[in-house]
């Protein structure tokens, strides 16, 4: 027998990547206040994906189980990357590579961005989003601790209105 199981947890794996998530309806909104009505719609069953790096792995483990899944790709205002005279403007959709490539945040911001290029590999970083790193509020992600040391805010908006 191979030291440690090797080839029964290759056969394992190999059960586990053929899973298929659990059926659910995917929404893919237009703009922002179609997203906001659709989330309000059914706030318990919806769940909202940004880059999807952390969401898809959860549902394929069957950890979480939506009915609605709510993609946000098509709201081009939430990739916003940019400067204003009280800081930068970091849109939720915003993706890591994007971040650290912003001549805006390597101007305003060059520990943010150092932080942005140090994340994951290139695909992830392309993929995953500012928003859904702190949605997803893992303790190990270095980008929420960047942002509470620069003093960032953060901008919650609802069909009832924003919160910071």
């Amino acid at each position: 027998m191979p030291l440690h199981g090797l080839l029964r947890d290759r056969a394992r794996d190999r059960q586990s990547a053929r899973r298929r998530m659990r059926p659910f309806d995917y929404l893919e909104p237009e703009t922002l206040d179609e997203a906001l009505a659709l989330l309000a719609d059914d706030p318990d069953d919806t769940l909202v994906m940004a880059g999807g790096t952390a969401l898809v792995i959860l549902m394929k483990q069957d950890l979480i189980r939506p009915g609605r899944v709510l993609g946000l790709r098509r709201l081009a205002q939430l990739r916003a990357i940019g400067a204003t005279d009280e800081g930068l403007v970091l849109g939720a959709m915003a993706t890591h590579g994007g971040l650290a490539r912003s001549q805006a945040v390597r101007a305003h911001a060059a520990a943010l961005a150092s932080t942005f290029a140090a994340v994951a590999t290139v695909r992830i970083r392309e993929q995953a989003t500012l928003g859904g790193n702190l949605a997803h509020a893992d303790p190990a992600q270095d980008p929420p601790v960047t942002l509470l040391a620069l003093d960032g805010v953060a901008v919650a908006r609802s069909r009832f209105g924003e919160r910071r």
